[in-house]
Formats: structure tokens, C-alpha cells, sequence
């Protein structure tokens, strides 16, 4: 164990619990000092610290869960962070803690620090991502934390790192993200483990997750891409009785089979792209697994039994493996869908996919494919137009009906680009805003008029680069 330093005395002082009651707490005076304290030391702002109170493993992973909603709520990113656990339990408790801190840390933060309880006050270990070595050094040092107990958090296995995925999704065509966003969305999936990427029609969602995907895995992982619809069920996800030569027999479905591979091979990502995802019955399928998702419930203390049991074989408690992450899609203009249970939106961060008329990467992407800049930009401009106008009917539809670019990706170079156009009007976009507008036929008809109105001459003889969208 190692010494604290005597300077530090006053800053543990903050963490002394005079009354502890039936949980024990630190009042907000006390964490607002102890942070400021730390943040001094540290040079980070004291708004990125979050101090928490722990006893087990299990008060560990609902404090990370709690702290991290609150500093996403603040808008504070996840790498900047500074996640203290204040142990209230004895020293047999440490080592409980720490052994999940080692597996989970990278969920709480850019830097963890486990401080043990009074009266021997010390830290026992830092954690810290590599882009925030010089401030755990700065604390390693202040508190005398030997460097045997200075802990790199390591990314996620296969993914390498965060910026890892972050450059191969931004060089993907197709895609049409920048940097911020391929970060944000590496981080929720790293941060809760179950993702749905949910938009208008034509989005991208698909061809999103599935790169999100490939590059989270790298080399050596897994990806295994399903779509639910209405008749998927927990038979196919779970296990089901399955009918074979002498009768039936229980089989495992796609998720058992997941979590069964990726308990074999722990040091591997494996990813499940659930395609349409509130397409099918989410609740049935996932059956009494629906908990066992959350980041936080990740092991072998929350397994529970399923619902069959074969009577020829012993009974084993079923638990999903830290290794196994979740994507979803869902189409955000589906009217046929009932609204999305609370219980989905609860174990899953949803991030949306907005249109892309606009962004520079997609106008270089069609200007590559030979269509003229100026040309480009007139479309932009009507679709960004036809937009606006459907994210204004908010009683009947709403930003979650615009017209995506997906539509607008030709495989090859067009021959004729205004024939092109017209035909992506006339056959795909008319009858989807007929049926936003089926009370209104006459309004479909005029948007769609002002899609197919002539271009000026002077679009077809401008072939300037495009640098944006007006």
C-alpha cells in the first residue's frame, strides 16, 4: 500500500463522512472542494470531476452509469472526464472494485482515480486514457501512486483505439460524416455497448453500422448482421424447441449463439447489426434478456436462467459477455410502427442520422461522379427546400420524414444527369411524398412540381467546384 502524501492530509479531509446512515454520502460542499482540489493539481476543469461513494462492484457500475448521464446531460466529452471512487467499504472491498474498474473503466472516463477509505487515506490506482498521461502523472505524482498502480486504459480489443475507428469511418465513401461525429458515435457504442443509428429514409443508417462496425471489430473480430421484422421472435434470438430426427430439441438463436462465441474468445469485439430493429416486437424477442444488454450488467453475477430448459442437460444461468456490442437501425418515417417503448430507448443510446444535401464531402462525391457543381447546388437547394418545409408539418410529420441522400448516390457516372434526377423524383421521391401527404394529394403534387421544375441555363454551363450549400 502506498503512503499518502502529508500535503494531500487536507484534500482527504473532504472525504470524511461524519454521519453515514444506510448508504454512506459525501455532501455537495464536499465533493465541490475535493474536485476543485484535484482540478487544481490536474490543470482540467473542476466541472469534469464526478465523485462517487462505493462499497462493491455492483454500487461501482450503477455510479458509472449515473455519472455518465449526468456529464453527457452537461455536454462534457467522455475522454475529458475525471470519474473519482471514494471506497466506503473495507480494504477486502478494493480489489472487488478495482478488478472491475480493469474491465469497465473505459466507460467512465479519461481518467479514474480509486481512493481508499479512512483512515489510511491513499490512492490505490490511476487510470487514465494515453491522451490524458500528462494530467494522471500530475496526480500519480502528487498522491505517491507507484507507477506498478498507473493503469493505461486500453480501448476496446480489435478496435485499437478511438481514433482508429474514427479514420476509417471518415475514409469510407459514402458515408459523408466528419471527425466529431464518427467520434461521437464510437463513443456511445464503446460508452453503452448498444447503439441505434435512427433517421429519415435514405440516410445511410445501414451502410453506417455496417462500417461502424468493421472497423470497431478490426481484424480479428466479429460481425453478425440480422433484420427483425413482425414474425421474428424470441425463438430465433434466444432458443427455441427445434424439430430434428427424434423430436425437438433446444437451439440456440442468433444472440445465444453471439454470446457463446464471444465468451470464447475474449480478447475479440463481435458486433450484432440489428437491421429495422423497432420493426419486430423488441420486448418478445429479447424475452427476460432485455436487461442483461446494459453496459452496467455485463458478467456472470447478473446471469438468470431462460425461459426453456432441456431436461437432459444442466441448467446454466445465461449472461451477455462485455465483448458483444449492439447496433441498431431504425427509420425514424415508418408510420406503421407503434412509438418506441421506454424500455428500448433506456438500454440503448440512439444517435441520429441527418441528410446530407449540403455537406461538402457529399457534393464532391456526385461532382467525382461527373455531375457539374452548379448542378449539385441547385439540387442541394431543392432538397434542403422540400426539408424544411416537411420538418414544419410538425402534426403529421416532422424532422423524422425528410428526404435522405441516399437516394442521390449514383454506383456509376450518369450519362444524363437532368434524366438521372427526374427519374429519382418521379419514381421514389413522388410516391413517398404522396403517402407523407395522402390527406393532402394536391400538396404532394406541388412539392413535387418545384423538384421538377426546369434548372436555369446557366446551371449546365457552370462547372465552378462546389464548396457548400446556401
Amino acid at each position: 500500500m502506498n503512503q499518502a502524501n502529508p500535503e494531500s492530509k487536507v484534500i482527504f479531509d473532504n472525504l470524511v463522512i461524519e454521519s453515514s446512515g444506510t448508504r454512506p454520502q459525501l455532501t455537495t460542499q464536499q465533493k465541490r472542494d475535493f474536485s476543485e482540489a484535484v482540478a487544481k493539481i490536474a490543470g482540467v476543469d473542476p466541472n469534469w470531476i464526478d465523485i462517487r461513494t462505493l462499497s462493491d462492484e455492483k454500487q461501482t457500475a450503477r455510479s458509472i452509469s449515473e455519472s455518465n448521464g449526468a456529464k453527457r446531460n452537461a455536454s462534457i466529452p467522455l475522454l475529458n472526464r475525471v470519474f473519482v471512487m471514494r471506497c466506503t467499504g473495507e480494504a477486502a472491498t478494493y480489489e472487488k472494485i478495482a478488478r472491475y474498474m480493469d474491465a469497465n473503466v473505459q466507460r467512465a472516463g479519461g481518467i479514474g482515480i480509486l481512493v481508499g477509505a479512512d483512515p489510511e487515506w491513499h490512492v490505490e490506482r490511476i487510470y487514465f486514457d494515453k491522451r490524458k498521461e500528462k494530467e494522471a502523472a500530475l496526480l500519480a505524482e502528487y498522491f505517491l501512486v507507484p507507477k506498478d498502480r498507473r493503469i493505461v486504459i486500453e480501448a476496446p480489443s480489435g478496435a485499437g483505439s478511438s481514433s482508429f475507428a474514427s479514420r476509417a469511418l471518415e475514409d469510407i465513401p459514402g458515408l459523408f460524416i466528419d471527425k466529431d461525429f464518427s467520434d461521437e458515435v464510437l463513443g456511445e457504442l464503446v460508452r453503452k455497448k448498444c447503439i441505434i443509428l435512427q433517421g429519415p429514409p435514405g440516410t445511410g443508417k445501414t451502410t453506417l453500422a455496417t462500417a461502424l462496425a468493421k472497423a470497431f471489430v478490426g481484424d480479428g473480430g466479429n460481425v453478425t448482421a440480422i433484420q427483425f421484422h413482425a414474425g421474428y421472435s424470441y425463438d430465433d434470438f434466444i432458443q427455441g424447441w427445434r424439430p430434428n430426427g427424434d423430436g425437438f430439441e433446444l437451439a440456440a438463436g442468433h444472440f445465444m449463439e453471439i454470446c457463446e462465441t464471444a465468451r470464447l474468445s475474449e480478447d475479440k469485439n463481435h458486433v450484432l447489426i440489428i437491421d429495422e430493429i423497432n420493426r419486430g416486437n423488441v420486448s418478445a424477442v429479447f424475452g427476460e434478456c432485455f436487461s442483461l444488454i446494459e453496459s452496467t450488467k455485463r458478467s456472470p453475477v447478473y446471469g438468470m436462467n431462460l425461459a426453456y430448459k432441456d431436461p437432459n442437460m444442466s441448467a446454466e444461468e445465461f449472461y451477455v459477455p462485455p465483448n458483444v456490442y449492439i447496433i441498431g437501425t431504425m427509420n425514424t418515417a415508418d408510420r406503421s410502427l407503434a412509438i418506441v417503448d421506454y424500455a428500448l430507448r433506456r438500454r440503448f443510446s440512439f444517435v441520429t442520422i441527418p441528410p446530407a444535401f449540403g455537406d461538402e464531402n457529399f457534393a464532391s462525391f456526385l461532382i467525382a461522379k461527373g455531375l457539374p457543381s452548379a448542378f449539385v447546388k441547385e439540387v442541394f437547394l431543392r432538397l434542403n427546400s422540400l426539408n424544411e418545409a416537411i420538418r414544419s408539418e410538425t402534426r403529421s410529420l416532422g424532422a423524422g420524414f425528410e428526404i435522405g441522400h441516399s437516394y442521390f448516390c449514383p454506383s456509376s457516372p450518369p450519362t444524363d444527369h437532368q434524366k438521372w434526377y427526374r427519374s429519382i423524383i418521379v419514381h421514389e421521391i413522388g410516391p413517398l411524398l404522396r403517402e407523407y401527404w395522402f390527406d393532402s394529394p394536391e400538396t404532394a403534387a406541388s412539392y413535387e412540381a418545384q423538384l421538377l421544375k426546369p434548372f436555369p441555363a446557366e446551371v449546365e454551363n457552370d462547372t465552378a467546384p462546389i464548396v457548400g450549400s446556401e
